[in-house]
Parts: C-alpha cells; sequence; structure tokens
C-alpha cells in the first residue's frame, strides 16, 4: 500500500531537510509518546536508529535505517523491525517559492491483507502525517532561521 502526503513550509531548505534528518526534528514533531533507543543525532545514508513509541496505550519499538540519502533533496529510512511486515519512508523537499514542498511516501504493509492496510493503515497513517505536518509548520514557520534543538518531546 502507499501513502503519499505534502505540506508547504515557508522556511530554507537546508533548515527543513535539517530538521526532518535529525533525532532532535523527529521527536519534536513526533505525534505520539516517544522514548529515543539507539542511533546518532544527524541522520545519513547507512546511519541505523530505533526508538519506542506509545500507541493505543501499547510500547512498540521501530527500529530502521537511512537506505538512500542526497542533501537537501531526498532521504528514506526502510524499517528493520517494527509494528509494520513492510515500512519504507521517502522524504522528499522540492523548492516552492520561497518555501519548500515537503512530501511523505510511506510504502508499507500491516501484514494482514490489503483490506487491513486500506482502512486500519490508511487511516493510521492519514492520522500520523497530518499531526506531523501541523507540528513541522509551528516549528519551521515561527521562526524560519531559528535552530530547532531545544524542542525534543522525548518521554
Amino acid at each position: 500500500m502507499e501513502y503519499t502526503s505534502s505540506v508547504i513550509l515557508n522556511a530554507p531548505i537546508e533548515k527543513i531537510f535539517s530538521f526532518c534528518s535529525s533525532k532532535e526534528g523527529f521527536l519534536s514533531h513526533f505525534p505520539y509518546r516517544c522514548r529515543w533507543k539507539t542511533g546518532c543525532s544527524k541522520w545519513e545514508y547507512g546511519t541505523d536508529f530505533s526508538f519506542e513509541f506509545r500507541y493505543l496505550g501499547v510500547w512498540f519499538t521501530h527500529s530502521a535505517k537511512i537506505s538512500g540519502f542526497t542533501q537537501n533533496e531526498y532521504f528514506e529510512d526502510t524499517m528493520q523491525r517494527g509494528l509494520y511486515k513492510y515500512f519504507v519512508h521517502q522524504h522528499i523537499f522540492e523548492p516552492h517559492g520561497v518555501g519548500v514542498k515537503y512530501t511523505d511516501k510511506v510504502i508499507f504493509s500491516l501484514g494482514f491483507g490489503d483490506l487491513a492496510d486500506r482502512t486500519v493503515g490508511l487511516k493510521t497513517m492519514e492520522k500520523l502525517f497530518s499531526s506531523r505536518h501541523k507540528r513541522m509548520k509551528e516549528i519551521l514557520e515561527a521562526n524560519p532561521i531559528a535552530t530547532f534543538s531545544n524542542l525534543t518531546r522525548e518521554n
């Protein structure tokens, strides 16, 4: 199953890319209670990371590897262990006016067939990325040149 969602962000592409490809940026806009387990602060090709998140009262572990990376244009993380049977998340950054069109594209399978992916999976993705994009706009557009290192919500 494929899910795609985009948001226009009025901030420099370098800042948005740096935000999205970092532990601090991730933790500041991930909508669920989260505990970082392993991985460095800045991601690049080959970086492994893992975290736990609480969803519907249950803690889940998600481990991934950065499997594609082009500075200020694109990166991709591929799940190695987690809630899904298959999960590849592409982050695409395109200049748009004075800002950036940021797109999340997720190719996933819960592992319970097409009906589960179309109902439960897509609804979960819509809720997750709607919340993440809203939070990204709040953080990145509040002060386009400010840093974001103090914004993490790790629990």
